[in-house]
């Protein structure tokens, strides 16, 4: 394995060079290139941030390291293991089958954490699996995918423009939980890469405005197909939901522009109607099992026995729920209240 020092002499000038080629192409000249270093330096930071809270031994190491700790190690006993059976780890990536010899599957029954995983597990091979350098490249991509959302939001609707690059880009919480090993930080990455592309072919704009580089309408087709199947994979119930609502906005704007629809406002309302409906019936029943209504409505009364199950002593919400329709339309009222007003002062410890 590379040593630590070197990995550190290697990485960081690395880190740098995809820095400024990422501002070179996206942000120099651009509306709001000033956000372009706070943000940058603000989300690594928040990636640093993430493992000082939970893997960094002065604070305790919260919840054990938490998932981001859990994610990286299993990533590093796939990284080991490829030294030793280089064959067995690149069927394990293409495949994702279980491989003689492999380390046991943490996550068999979460497709999502397993492929962050396996990618994490071959992102450390250029960071000597180190925790840090690698919580460092997956801040800068989390950066890059939100950088060229807010920049193509703030394109397509100049006047929500400060609210999507602070949305985008500052607001606290998305920095921190975005960022570092984890992955919320890839679907970040994935998840703005795509809308961006999908933004700027449905609302394209005139090449001599940009640089050659986003120009080129092949590579924002490149970005949007590769970002769509790495988002699927990532976090497929989200990525769902947002390629029906990407796919009914450029049919609708592609009516808006059409002759025969221009005049027909009413039109683009029952198109976006049906193409929500016939996109997400199929998906529903096809794509996963976690799209069915049934799946959906078991995980209610689980979820509550798992969080009962966590500590008694803690308020919680006791409920006759069980795995139907009805039980959840006759229990909804009564969660909703006590998910805005619990706990009250005199229950639990904290």
């Amino acid at each position: 394995m590379m040593p630590l020092w070197l990995a550190w002499s290697l990485n960081l000038p690395l880190l740098a060079l995809a820095g400024a080629a990422l501002w070179r192409h996206t942000g120099r000249g651009q509306p709001n290139a000033r956000w372009f270093a706070p943000a940058l330096a603000a989300r690594l930071a928040g990636g640093m941030a993430l493992g000082l809270v939970y893997v960094s031994p002065w604070l305790g190491r919260i919840d054990n390291g938490g998932d981001t700790l859990a994610l990286h190690t299993h990533a590093a006993e796939y990284h080991a293991w490829a030294a030793a059976d280089p064959v067995g780890y690149v069927r394990l990536l293409l495949s994702s089958a279980d491989q003689p010899g492999a380390p046991m599957r943490q996550y068999a029954a979460y497709s999502n954490s397993f492929f962050f995983v396996r990618l994490l597990s071959v992102l450390q091979f250029l960071t000597a699996a180190d925790y840090w350098l690698s919580g460092l490249w997956l801040s800068l991509a989390a950066f890059a995918g939100s950088w060229l959302l807010a920049r193509e939001l703030g394109r397509v609707v100049p006047g929500a423009r400060l609210g999507a690059y602070v949305g985008a880009l500052a607001w606290p919480s998305g920095v921190f939980w975005l960022s570092g090993v984890s992955k919320d930080a890839l679907l970040l990455a994935f998840m703005g890469a795509f809308t961006a592309a999908a933004l700027r072919l449905v609302y394209p704009v005139a090449a001599p405005a940009e640089p050659p580089a986003l120009a080129a309408r092949s590579g924002w087709w490149t970005l949007l197909l590769a970002n769509g199947w790495l988002f699927w994979k990532i976090k497929f119930f989200i990525a769902a939901v947002v390629f029906v609502v990407l796919g009914a906005l450029a049919v609708t704007e592609r009516l808006r522009v059409s002759r025969f629809a221009r005049h027909r406002p009413w039109l683009r309302g029952w198109a976006l109607f049906g193409i929500a409906a016939l996109a997400l019936a199929p998906l529903s029943r096809v794509a996963h099992r976690a799209f069915r209504p049934e799946y959906l409505l078991i995980q209610i009364p689980l979820n509550q026995a798992a969080l009962l199950g966590h500590d008694p002593l803690q308020p919680e919400l006791r409920l006759p729920l069980t795995a139907s329709l009805a039980s959840s339309a006759r229990n909804a009222p009564a969660a909703a209240l006590g998910t805005f007003t619990r706990p009250w002062p005199w229950e639990g410890t904290g």
